[in-house]
């Protein structure tokens, strides 16, 4: 118990490495193997860590032992996800989207499959969540960009260049972006406006 008051006490000063190290340590004492929490909690740290394979050891441990909430699949396909096992992530996700209990939950899990599934090439399947994500009232450049490069990936150029304008004017110091808005420009044969967008680009560093 001395441990773990120990991880409590860094955890409430914002010392996440004091905090695993004691939670590990914690971990080594017969009566707290099997502890959820505590298990839940180092997954959590090591995610927060970028170490998601390490993460993912402790999410495995934390299932075989019979936590199966939202909580829990939303991790363990953020980690797969990030390990690029896109397929893996998806099916975690749309478990969790069954346990749900907050409309950003929805919101959220909505947005990470889609954009799983764009990262697989399943541009058409991807839509499908973003337009879902659009229904229950995310509205922000990320997601302009994601339907831009769905719609891009699709030939749809019209619709591509549509949401990509709606996140310049959200974000107008966006490289990436500019250079992509040039591109689609010459591929409608508007190359002035084309050429416009990648100078703008190219200024800012590209």
């Amino acid at each position: 118990d001395r441990y773990l008051s120990m991880a409590k006490c860094f955890e409430k000063l914002n010392k996440k490495e004091e905090t695993l190290e004691y939670c590990l340590i914690t971990e080594k004492f017969d009566e707290y193997k099997n502890n959820i929490q505590l298990l839940s909690r180092i997954a959590a740290l090591y995610k927060e860590k970028g170490e998601y394979k390490k993460s993912l050891e402790y999410l495995e441990k934390v299932e075989r032992l019979g936590r199966d909430d939202c909580w829990l699949n939303t991790e363990y396909g953020f980690c797969l996800m990030l390990l690029q096992k896109y397929k893996e992530a998806i099916e975690k996700y749309k478990h969790a989207l069954e346990l749900k209990e907050e409309v950003s939950d929805e919101i959220y899990l909505n947005s990470q499959i889609g954009w799983c599934y764009r990262n697989l090439e399943e541009c058409d399947k991807a839509l499908k969540y973003y337009l879902k994500v659009r229904e229950l009232g995310r509205d922000d450049s990320w997601l302009d960009v994601e339907f831009g490069l769905c719609y891009k990936e699709l030939n749809n150029y019209e619709k591509a260049l549509e949401h990509y304008l709606v996140a310049y004017e959200q974000d107008k110091e966006d490289a990436w972006l500019l250079s992509d808005i040039g591109w689609i420009y010459n591929e409608l044969e508007k190359y002035e406006d084309g050429l416009e967008f990648l100078l703008k680009s190219q200024e800012l560093g590209r």
